[in-house]
């Protein structure tokens, strides 16, 4: 309920400050195209989601990787991993993969701006010899250049992973 008011709530506000920002701005509407120094391709923000939770769903390291630029970062804030450039982004998701299964992401809301994304969605999945599968909220901000990814940080609670999958605290992946 209360999930559901803040939405319309923020709705409400975007509507609000859209209207107002055409308000303000159709005296001096141009239609000559942006210098060109100024000009940042547009971001297919749904595409560019959708791709990212069908690689992590997949397993599909080269297409995540593809989503990155050259020096793109990956950071992993629960296991405190960080990945850069293609190559280690794409070894990530193998990694990933070899000690998850049945992953899923379920999104749940995108917000995005000219800069980057930021995604709320739940992880779900089973680590390899964990007696019980997990499902944890999560975030995700990416940050973007020239439509790819330039640093994507993910953050979720690896407490409760663990706890969710019968595993001890103390636990590191690969013991």
């Amino acid at each position: 309920m209360h999930n559901r008011r803040y939405r319309r709530l923020i709705a409400a506000a975007t509507v609000l400050a859209s209207a107002a920002v055409l308000t303000a701005c159709s005296s001096q509407v141009s239609t000559s195209p942006p210098p060109a120094s100024s000009a940042q391709p547009e971001v297919a923000v749904e595409e560019l989601v959708s791709q990212w939770v069908a690689a992590w769903e997949s397993g599909d390291a080269e297409g995540m990787a593809e989503l990155f630029t050259e020096d793109g970062v990956y950071v992993d804030n629960a296991f405190s991993a960080e990945q850069v450039g293609q190559e280690q982004v794409a070894q990530w998701v193998q990694l990933t993969h070899q000690g998850f299964a049945d992953a899923d992401a379920e999104v749940h809301d995108v917000i995005a701006s000219a800069e980057g994304i930021a995604i709320s969605w739940t992880f779900s999945a089973h680590m390899r010899g964990a007696p019980s599968a997990f499902s944890v909220p999560a975030t995700t901000h990416m940050e973007l250049d020239g439509g790819l990814i330039e640093r994507n940080t993910d953050t979720y609670n690896l407490a409760d992973l663990l706890r969710q999958s019968g595993l001890p605290a103390e636990y590191t992946p690969g013991t």
